[in-house]
């Protein structure tokens, strides 16, 4: 994965360079970075080996700084959280209605 370190002046340009050849224009290297994330996230990638993949130390760190990428993936938790455990709350909502409509 591209890690901007000492040579950050030659790593953004030469990054700049090769998006301008591929015809999406002007990038900054950072910005590669934010969509590898992004894609990694969309797709499945467990966090921990999007952390691996850039470079950080912690999880920590990556949740951090890509919160608003790594939320999809959370949210797809959620989803299926939801599928499993669905089917049981849908049916105590069905038993609590049941007790409460013949108690008037």
């Amino acid at each position: 994965m591209l890690h901007v370190g000492r040579d950050k002046a030659i790593t953004c340009w030469r990054f700049s360079k090769m998006t301008k050849r591929a015809g999406i224009g002007h990038w900054h290297a950072h910005e590669g970075r934010h969509t590898a994330v992004s894609i990694m996230s969309s797709n499945g990638v467990p966090l921990q080996e999007i952390s691996d993949t850039v470079g950080h130390k912690s999880t920590h760190v990556t949740e951090t700084v890509y919160r608003h990428v790594i939320v999809p993936a959370i949210r797809g938790g959620a989803t299926v959280m939801d599928a499993v455990f669905g089917d049981a709350a849908d049916a105590a909502d069905e038993d609590d209605q049941v007790g409460t409509t013949g108690a008037s």
